[in-house]
């Protein structure tokens, strides 16, 4: 019994600190190793951690996300294609561990799950310094595995990374969650602190990077956080003061941004980046037209097969689907599967919308996870930090309001909860 305790506070350390698992072996994988660390530590962390946790009283959350599996399992049923057999391993192990998180933050204290991103800030902070640095001056081996290194697509920034998705993800998550700390959008039975000098720097670095990375997704995903938390400050909090101060803050955030881009940006890769949100704003739809037509889904009830046109199809000469995740559910789990997904979404965000004074962080990601997945794949491929999605809806269906006694009773108790959880 001690000896498993001990194991589930392991296993509950190397939780807390993904961002370093993922970045020591991007470093491995850099110097000649490979993610193997990584690979395989991800699906073992989720579902042990999935399978100990305090089961909750059963709600439509749950339900949902019974009918989710459900949907999964049928889609495996009804259709026979190649390696069908480790397609479904390989689902099993990516987005199925991704999702086994809902469980997580579903029954365990926040307290507890959140220290994932408390945690990531050292390690983010340190991969943003380096990958300013390999930016610059762009060492021989930072460049030898860019597949076309004349194209503008491949001098993103990607820092230790194969991917600049990794960093430019973390950095919207890191910087959502710090709105949420500085502007008060988490409970008060919450207890976290950031340094002064650790936000300030985050501000500065992660903002830097989201830019030199060159993804609209992320970026428009901080300013639709920024929003969310100004309204949470002027119209629920009523802090005028603090709005004045926030707004004067970034515009001189903006700036120094600015200014450092021109300092280190050629002038193709500031066009280059602006014509890719250019054309993502414009009004006639021919963005998202095009979006919706790089695969064209078959109208099928069950799909043809989850996880068979995930990233990792592309290994077995199968096709893939990485722009767009509403045509790969589509696709793979048919239009009962997309549906189901898209109501327990439609749900969390609308219960977020209900409390909107304790759950602005959760329905910044929620709102952020509907846009991405029209030009990307946060769901299935791991460079995205999927399960932090899944995380996240598990905090929201769990989420009730106490009262204050009880909100008293659970900071007192805070530390004895972390042990024992």
């Amino acid at each position: 019994m001690l000896l498993q305790k001990e194991f589930k506070k392991s296993i509950l350390l190397l939780f807390h600190n993904y961002f370093w698992i993922l970045t020591i072996s991007s470093v491995i994988s850099v110097i000649g190793g490979n993610m193997w660390l990584f690979t395989f530590s991800m699906p073992i962390m989720l579902f042990f951690l999935a399978w100990k946790s305090k089961c909750s009283k059963k709600n439509l959350f749950d339900i949902l996300m019974i009918l989710i599996f459900i949907s999964v399992v049928l889609s495996w049923f009804v259709n026979s294609y190649p390696y069908k057999n480790i397609m479904i391993f390989r689902y099993l192990i990516t987005q199925g561990a991704f999702m086994a998180a809902y469980y997580i933050g579903r029954n365990m204290d926040m307290n507890v799950t959140y220290k994932v991103f408390h945690n990531a800030l050292l390690p983010g902070l340190i991969c943003a310094v380096l990958g300013l640095i390999l930016y610059v001056y762009q060492p021989a081996w930072y460049l030898v595995n860019i597949d076309n290194p004349a194209t503008l697509e491949s001098f993103r920034l990607r820092s230790v990374f194969s991917s600049p998705y990794v960093l430019s993800y973390m950095s919207f998550f890191l910087l959502s969650y710090l709105f949420a700390l500085d502007f008060k959008m988490l409970p008060a039975h919450y207890l976290d602190s950031v340094s002064l000098k650790v936000r300030i720097s985050s501000y500065i670095l992660l903002s830097s990077i989201l830019l030199f990375c060159m993804m609209r997704a992320p970026i428009a995903g901080v300013l639709i956080s920024l929003f969310i938390a100004l309204l949470h400050t002027a119209f629920v909090r009523r802090k005028f003061r603090m709005l004045i101060y926030t707004v004067v803050s970034m515009a001189v955030l903006c700036v120094l941004v600015w200014n450092i881009m021109q300092r280190y940006m050629d002038m193709e890769s500031i066009m280059f980046l602006l014509e890719k949100f250019e054309v993502a704003t414009d009004s006639s739809g021919d963005f998202y037209e095009k979006r919706a037509t790089l695969f064209v889904a078959d109208d099928t009830l069950w799909g043809d097969g989850a996880g068979r046109h995930a990233i990792y199809a592309e290994q077995y000469n199968l096709d893939s689907i990485r722009d767009t995740c509403y045509q790969r559910l589509l696709q793979e789990v048919g239009y009962v599967g997309l549906v189901l997904n898209l109501f327990l979404f439609g749900c969390i965000i609308i219960k977020c919308l209900r409390y909107y004074k304790y759950l602005g962080f959760e329905l910044s990601v929620m709102v952020f996870l509907l846009l991405s997945m029209i030009g990307a794949d946060p769901l299935a491929t791991p460079d995205k930090h999927c399960f932090f999605y899944w995380l996240i809806i598990g905090r929201v269906a769990s989420f009730k309001l106490v009262k204050q006694s009880e909100r008293d009773d659970i900071i007192r108790n805070k530390f004895n909860n972390m042990q024992n959880a």
